[in-house]
């Protein structure tokens, strides 16, 4: 197909523009496809011999590092490409609103990855190479546009016509590959399934770590999700109940392999694809899925610090705790990237299940008394009674329980009345205040969660009364940060790391909440290189090992299932499908740690009863852990209660 013709002195009746150049133009030609999305571009004649190739209007920004031909580059310049790419990447790398964005990312780094590895050494003879890029739809030089390279109306009618024909078929063909059918489990069911663990998985922190980076990665495994059927679904079809509770999930092509494969089972047999749309579901039945397992990194030392204090005799008796009890409370200090217990992609790698390893205590006895943030490193507490854990709960309900914090913050944090008057953000006087006492400034803003999902909290006159103390430890000039105590007077989730935002004094490392990274960290490459070791050293090993839950017995993990889960694993398929199937944070790449430690608790346990009679109180209790690296011990000693 000719090009159209272009005459500069009709452009006054021209509407379009070009997207490089900016100058009239409005006839498209079939081969100006964007590189990125494959969408038709306004691209000028003149620019045409100068572009190598084209970019859309929404993808303009990435006209200097996205190429479908690496071939015109030498490993320099692919090199400044992965970098550029990178840096766009860091911008939205938290999330669910970007997650296709960070998907066309990585998958073009890993193209420029594989194709520097494919380099020799003498790489800048690029005169062979073609005059312009082939086509991204049909892959010849001299197409004409008619492959479809571009979406056009006819395709546009075309997708909506077999849309109409078959739309459970299709909406099926959409569903979520990689569904996590244990997000619905059974209350009662739910703490035996998941510690039923292998007792090769069941192991302390220092079983599969890294010993030069801390990075901890578990064996990948077979594992059966079950899912009880829910009143609501009943009387609808598995694609009804997958499409409506797992939406976003999707992924094409991947149910093929589920459903080839038998992965996919309701009571204890393989449904097929139609089954899945005719079958309705009964109040009887069970959903599951046979997954191949793998499990995000976290970093952890070689052994955790784990502390066991016995409740005072006093308060045992007043909340009647017989001989029988075990009236105690195990202090951990938590690392930072490590969940409190298992969930979402954290199984083995969290902080119970290994505590419980190292101490010797029987799996899914240790029971978390309160909550604290995986990318929060500090004090936690655990204990196996459950009537111990419903005494913590109610001092906790009741706020009786003072908590003191640790953190490091960009900027100098102000210490007198009149820095006070110069933080960096904009900030309400009616909700900041200075204790001239002390030296305290005093926060009293709502917080109130933005994005649920993705657990992003904002301060909003629409949340819940939220109260923070902050006091200056220390300053280090040369770096620009401060430590700080931190008193949480009220219990919101990320109380303290929402008001430091507002304050314009956000915590180091903390990217969801304005926080730069302290240095630039190369965890992430390393943690993906260890979770593909594990794959290699499971396949040269032959099976994997299983997990079964109590209600499992009758889904026996056999070798045809491993192979046949393995087989339809994404994280199998190498370093991008890794990428795809975690988050940046659960890969250690940005905000999987922060620097906010849980230092001392103080619990004040009230009479069980309210009793007139009682004039002595029950004894306090008293918990401290060591500080964390990046704060000296000057400034660890430093830190005292701020309230009184």
């Amino acid at each position: 197909m000719e090009r159209a013709s272009y005459d500069d002195q009709a452009l006054s009746d021209t509407i379009g523009k070009c997207v490089n150049c900016s100058r009239s133009y409005d006839c498209f030609d079939p081969h100006c496809v964007c590189t990125v999305c494959r969408e038709p571009c306004l691209v000028c004649q003149n620019c045409q011999d100068d572009i190598l190739e084209y970019h859309c209007v929404n993808h303009l920004h990435l006209k200097t590092c996205y190429f479908t031909d690496l071939r015109y580059f030498d490993k320099k310049k692919l090199n400044e490409q992965r970098s550029e790419l990178l840096s766009h990447f860091e911008g939205i790398s938290i999330g669910r609103r970007f997650r296709q964005k960070r998907k066309t990312l990585l998958k073009q780094i890993a193209r420029i990855d594989e194709h520097i590895r494919g380099l020799g050494e003498d790489i800048n003879d690029v005169e062979n190479a073609p005059c312009r890029p082939k086509c991204r739809n049909c892959s010849t030089w001299d197409c004409s546009g008619d492959c479809w390279g571009f979406h056009g109306l006819k395709r546009k009618e075309v997708r909506d016509q077999r849309a109409t024909v078959q739309l459970k078929y299709e909406v099926w063909e959409n569903a979520v590959a990689t569904v996590v059918l244990s997000k619905t489990v059974h209350p009662k069911k739910k703490a035996r399934q998941i510690l039923q663990i292998n007792s090769e998985l069941r192991l302390p922190s220092s079983a599969f770590r890294d010993p030069d980076t801390g990075i901890r990665a578990p064996p990948n495994f077979t594992r059966i999700l079950n899912c009880f059927v829910k009143a609501k679904w009943c009387g609808h079809s598995i694609v009804d109940m997958v499409t409506n509770e797992f939406p976003g999930l999707s992924k094409p092509g991947a149910l093929e392999k589920i459903l080839e494969h038998g992965l996919l089972r309701l009571n204890d047999r393989a449904v097929s694809l139609l089954e899945c749309v005719e079958l309705q579901l009964k109040p009887s039945d069970i959903v599951s899925r046979v997954i191949h397992w793998h499990e995000a990194p976290v970093i952890v030392p070689e052994k955790i610090i784990v502390t066991k204090i016995q409740l005072h005799a006093l308060v045992a008796a007043e909340y009647g705790l017989n001989a029988d009890s075990d009236a105690a409370v195990y202090v951990c200090n938590k690392p930072s990237s490590v969940p409190v217990h298992p969930a979402g992609p954290f199984l083995s790698n969290s902080l119970t299940i290994m505590v419980e390893a190292q101490v010797g205590l029987q799996c899914g006895s240790l029971k978390p008394v309160h909550r604290t943030d995986r990318v929060t490193s500090g004090l936690t507490l655990c204990c196996k009674s459950s009537a111990v854990a419903r005494i913590f709960h109610r001092c906790l309900s009741e706020g009786t329980v003072d908590k003191l914090y640790v953190a490091r913050v960009h900027g100098k944090f102000p210490s007198t009345n009149s820095e006070m008057h110069c933080f960096p953000a904009p900030v309400s006087s009616s909700c900041v205040s200075w204790r001239q006492k002390n030296g305290v400034v005093e926060v009293d803003a709502a917080v109130h969660t933005l994005d649920p999902a993705n657990g992003v909290r904002i301060v909003d006159s629409a949340g819940k009364p939220s109260k923070s103390l902050f006091k200056l430890v220390d300053f280090n000039q040369a770096e620009n940060v401060s430590v700080i105590a931190c008193q949480p007077i009220t219990g919101r989730n990320h109380q303290l790391r929402v008001h430091l935002q507002m304050l314009g004094y956000p915590i180091v490392n903390d990217t969801q909440y304005g926080g730069l990274q302290s240095e630039a960290s190369q965890m992430n490459d390393r943690a993906i290189e260890l979770l593909m070791r594990a794959g290699e050293v499971e396949r040269n090993e032959g099976a994997s090992p299983s997990l079964l839950h109590e209600s499992e017995i009758s889904l026996t993990v056999n070798a045809r299932d491993t192979y046949a889960a393995r087989a339809a694993c994404r994280c199998c398929e190498g370093r991008v499908g890794i990428m795809e199937s975690f988050t940046p944070s659960q890969l250690l790449h940005s905000g999987h740690s922060i620097d906010l430690h849980a230092l001392k608790y103080t619990v004040n346990f009230p009479q069980r009863k309210k009793c007139a009679k009682q004039i002595v109180p029950l004894p306090s209790l008293s918990f401290e852990v060591d500080g964390p690296s990046w704060a000296t011990e000057k400034a660890i000693s430093a830190v005292v209660w701020l309230e009184g």
